[in-house]
């Protein structure tokens, strides 16, 4: 009985890792395509701030100017806010990992290390 219901834990441990795995690998590609899409979208903005500050030359008006910048400024500003999201989500879903994976293992303490020798103390 007892060995049965042990078995049965360790299928459902199995099961449930695998799931977590599967959830986050669809994370992860999801994240890749936002990435991606972000990197496009600033790509776009900086050459639609080129093409506008060339205009600017041959004598179009200075507004375009800016709001062409902002624009980039705005794509920038979404591709570094999805990075830390995604850093974010990483370090929060450690200690699950950890815990998923039967990890005894304690977070580094940087501070135990000693910048000339790289012992720990």
């Amino acid at each position: 009985m007892q060995r049965d219901e042990a078995l049965l834990a360790y299928q459902q441990t199995i099961l449930q890792s695998l799931h977590d795995v599967s959830d986050a690998l669809i994370t992860y590609q999801r994240d890749r395509d936002f990435r991606a899409q972000q990197e496009l979208l600033a790509r776009a903005a900086r050459e639609a701030l080129r093409l506008t500050t060339v205009r600017y030359e041959g004598g179009a008006s200075r507004p375009r100017v800016l709001d062409a910048d902002t624009r980039l400024f705005v794509a920038q500003l979404g591709l570094a806010q999805g990075q830390a999201e995604r850093a974010a989500r990483v370090v929060a879903n450690l200690p699950l990992a950890r815990r998923r994976l039967g990890s005894k293992m304690k977070p580094v303490d940087r501070c135990a290390h000693t910048a000339d020798s790289g012992r720990v103390r």
